[in-house]
């Protein structure tokens, strides 16, 4: 089996998702998101590199500090590519999920999440499984490890194709709390996260993610 080894570098500027939600706050979030994707194909005998970007936008609301929803405008400007976007186009988005935190007996964190996507020849759905923890780090710089595991299914409406993957991503978000004026409990943060992806383990990529948060209740 070939291996292939992909170099994906996201940079994100967000308000980020009911997974850094205290209490039962509310937020609004907004994120920007760049896909770098760098391949080789072998083409008649001849390896031939191709590099392609991605980019997407999400607006989301968070309610309560648990359930999320999203919209994304997506778009993809190349026909070669590890996203499972084979068509260079633009996409629309549509999330829905839940995060359950601090749960009685239960040492760790879950968030589930359904997105829909689609084009005027691509649909896709996703459901997403996320595991994660927060540990103190020092206090000041709490560090939340995650687990996420993606199944997607998607199919191309000319050809009636369709076909289905399976992705894993593990990796950290480090939370950099910003001090308010008035000592209020809900602050905002900073976060950085980096993480490590498979796609049907036979591509892997690396992420790295820079987000601002900010709570509105």
């Amino acid at each position: 089996m070939k291996l292939n080894l992909t170099l994906i570098v996201l940079f994100n500027l967000c308000f980020s998702t009911a997974i850094f939600s205290e209490l039962n706050q509310n937020s609004i979030y907004f994120s920007l998101n760049n896909y770098i994707d760098n391949l080789t194909q072998n083409i008649d005998g001849v390896d031939q590199d191709f590099g392609s970007n991605m980019y997407k936008i999400n607006f989301g609301y968070v309610l309560s500090g648990r359930y999320d929803f999203s919209l994304s405008l997506i778009e993809n400007n190349s026909n070669v590519n590890n996203y499972y976007f084979y068509k260079s186009d633009i996409y629309l988005g549509l999330g829905v999920g839940a995060c359950f935190k601090n749960l009685n007996k239960i040492h760790v964190n879950f968030k589930f999440d359904l997105d829909l996507i689609g084009s005027n020849s691509y649909d896709s759905s996703s459901l997403r499984f996320y595991v994660f923890k927060e540990f103190a780090g020092g206090g000041n710089y709490p560090v939340t490890p995650f687990l996420k595991i993606s199944n997607t299914n998607y199919s191309y409406n000319a050809s009636s194709f369709n076909d289905s993957y399976t992705s894993l991503s593990v990796g950290y978000h480090l939370r950099l709390n910003v001090e308010s004026s008035n000592n209020s409990v809900l602050k905002d943060l900073i976060w950085i996260s980096s993480h490590i992806n498979t796609t049907d383990f036979s591509h892997y990529f690396i992420g790295f993610n820079v987000g601002l948060y900010h709570p509105i209740k």
